[in-house]
């Protein structure tokens, strides 16, 4: 694998040239040794150069016409594997240089100069395998194209020099732009391509993915659980799975008997999936039975006494494994703002760095999207929704939402009182019946 760049620049100076050298240098911190790089200048003509790390070699070549637009594609690879990337298709004056991080299902990196040769970018569409390309049509050196399955690609554009990059790790560009004043590197992808030109216009077109049909809910069984699949049903068509994940918490029989009847209110085309995971068990948390702490009967606002570590995070990478495995389009949280005043795993931040994170979980081709309609609701907005959108029936569909277990709510745990709290402040009768009273 390679790390691999491409920079367009409108007029070459001294400064830019640096930063072509730090890109290259810092693109072999992906395991590479030895470096390829190809300059495609105005009129375009192409010089190729290809050598190994050292403190002599790895010095770019230095351009002559200080006023020349240029474009430079390269790639940091192992030395001793037989490729020598850059790969340019010759065809007299309409050439394409293009660097590849992966493989190409059925093509060598000069295949697929060559095939962009004779499609264009129409070409893209037509690769498979896990890969992304930098590449550079020698007519139009003040433009990068570039396209990506699951490999990760970053941009950035210097508003000061017109000078466009585009890298396999955002780390390429330290030192090259500031975090307030000027625009900071961005993710490409996945699955797309597009071009990036000297004056950032960015455009961006989707490759055809897998994305399945139907959502997997991450159900707990409680108020946001139930709100949640009602949203998904409304929003969405296909199936639904309520996966309930049972980590032996205390209240794990009420939270799975509330998950099933959330499942009959739906509806037909609605299922439930229980599957045994003993892993919270073995941390530190008064959710779980035996544990030295125990659930908070005086609990203070804002404070997580019944943090479970990364639950939300290892409870999600789950539902993505399953979703992908039986071919559905999203999973869905019922995170919130009430819950995010105390678990950070409640943030919206934390949804959308899952939605970084599952682009590049799942298998080439597959794409999951990670739903969480409630992030931007507190727990009362959440009720009164339900009710005004939704039309449930609170007394007639069972949700659990106490941290003890038992026939009734406890009535002082923290997730009790949110619950009285969020009924209250809705004005909507709360069905619940609880052993106390606060």
């Amino acid at each position: 694998m390679s790390g691999i760049f491409g920079v367009t620049a409108r007029k070459n100076n001294y400064g830019i040239q640096q930063d072509d050298y730090f890109v290259l240098q810092r693109s072999a911190t992906r395991g590479r040794d030895g470096w390829s790089l190809a300059t495609i200048f105005d009129g375009g003509h192409i010089e190729i150069e290809s050598k190994a790390f050292s403190a002599q070699s790895a010095r770019i070549p230095t351009l002559v016409d200080s006023d020349a637009r240029y474009a430079r594609v390269g790639c940091a690879y192992a030395a001793s594997e037989p490729v020598d990337p850059p790969f340019v298709h010759t065809s007299a004056d309409k050439s394409w240089t293009v660097a590849i991080d992966g493989e190409v299902v059925g093509y060598t990196g000069q295949g697929v100069a060559n095939l962009l040769q004779s499609k264009g970018a129409d070409a893209f569409h037509e690769l498979n395998g896990n890969f992304a390309i930098i590449g550079v049509y020698a007519p139009r050196p003040g433009l990068l194209w570039y396209a990506t399955k699951s490999k990760p690609l970053y941009a950035l554009y210097s508003t000061t020099d017109e000078v466009a990059r585009i890298a396999s790790s955002k780390d390429a560009f330290l030192g090259m732009y500031h975090l307030i004043r000027s625009p900071s590197p961005f993710l490409l992808g996945p699955n797309e391509y597009g071009t990036i030109n000297v004056n950032g216009q960015l455009s961006q077109y989707p490759l055809p993915t897998g994305e399945g049909s139907g959502s997997l809910v991450l159900c707990g069984g409680g108020l946001d659980s139930l709100v949640a699949a009602h949203y998904t049903k409304f929003n969405y068509a296909g199936n639904i799975v309520l996966l309930y994940v049972d980590y032996g918490c205390k209240a794990a029989e009420q939270e799975w008997t509330a998950t099933q009847a959330i499942a009959r209110s739906l509806g037909t085309g609605a299922v439930t999936m229980k599957i045994p995971f003993g892993f919270f068990q073995l941390v530190d948390s008064p959710l779980v039975p035996g544990a030295e702490r125990n659930v908070e009967k005086s609990p203070i606002k804002g404070v997580a006494h019944e943090w479970v570590p990364a639950r939300n995070t290892v409870l999600a990478a789950l539902g993505i494994s399953l979703a992908e495995s039986n071919g559905l389009a999203r999973v869905v949280t019922g995170i919130n703002m009430t819950a995010a005043s105390a678990y950070p795993d409640n943030e919206w931040q934390w949804a959308l760095q899952l939605q970084e994170f599952a682009d590049f979980a799942v298998g080439v081709g597959r794409r999951l999207q990670i739903y969480s309609p409630l992030a931007g609701m507190t727990k009362a907005e959440i009720v009164k929704h339900g009710k005004m959108a939704f039309n449930i029936d609170y007394e007639e569909t069972m949700s659990w939402s106490c941290y003890e277990g038992g026939d009734k709510h406890c009535g002082n745990c923290s997730s009790c009182r949110a619950r009285q709290t969020a009924f209250d402040m809705a004005g909507v009768k709360d069905p619940t019946a609880y052993r106390s009273n606060r």
